[in-house]
């Protein structure tokens, strides 16, 4: 923590005491007394304005925002179900899962989809529909092998390669795959 992380909220704990008398001044006198009434909008105003400035965040890059920035390359699965974090997926009917990147970043992507003890089944690159990932936000599909037998796997994807993915590394997105096999 710097000087400024502790110093600003006491001093905004101290000027809200002050601010306090002063409107019980104001009360006391019926809001009748100019000097009173200019002073509480003077607190108020500067109570406002260091609220609004420990509340922001840094974004990193020296801009102050009041709102989290988006985290970079969010993947998405179309038909993915968000509730349990779970993807149906019926191999005789299709083994293709389509979805999209957003705040895109990385120029390359992958998935691996592994068993319950871990056993990578398959390991492959995420294909951008229209041939690159170049624009902000991209859609992608998926091609799942058909081989994979019926069952629960996970699915993770990664912001890079799949010849970078080694036991380390780590996933942008992850879903339980439900494949069926009728």
């Amino acid at each position: 923590m710097n000087k400024n992380e502790i110093l600003i909220p006491i001093f905004i704990v101290l000027l809200s005491v002050v601010f306090a008398m002063v409107s019980l001044v104001v009360i006391l006198t019926s809001g009748k007394s100019k000097f009173w009434v200019s002073k509480k909008m003077k607190i108020g105003a500067v109570l406002l304005t260091l609220s609004a400035v420990v509340s922001c965040n840094n974004a990193g890059n020296g801009t102050v925002t009041c709102y989290d920035m988006p985290e970079p390359n969010n993947m998405w699965i179309e038909n993915a179900d968000y509730q349990t974090n779970t993807i149906n997926l019926n191999l005789d009917t299709s083994n293709e899962l389509s979805g999209s990147i957003f705040s895109r970043v990385a120029d390359k992507y992958s998935f691996v989809i592994k068993d319950t003890i871990d056993n990578r089944l398959q390991i492959d690159n995420i294909s951008a529909l229209d041939g690159n990932f170049d624009g902000e936000s991209e859609q992608f599909k998926i091609n799942i092998d058909k081989k994979i037998p019926s069952g629960i796997y996970v699915l993770e994807l990664y912001s890079f390669d799949k010849s970078e993915q080694d036991s380390n590394s780590y996933y942008q997105n992850q879903f339980n795959l439900n494949i069926i096999n009728e």
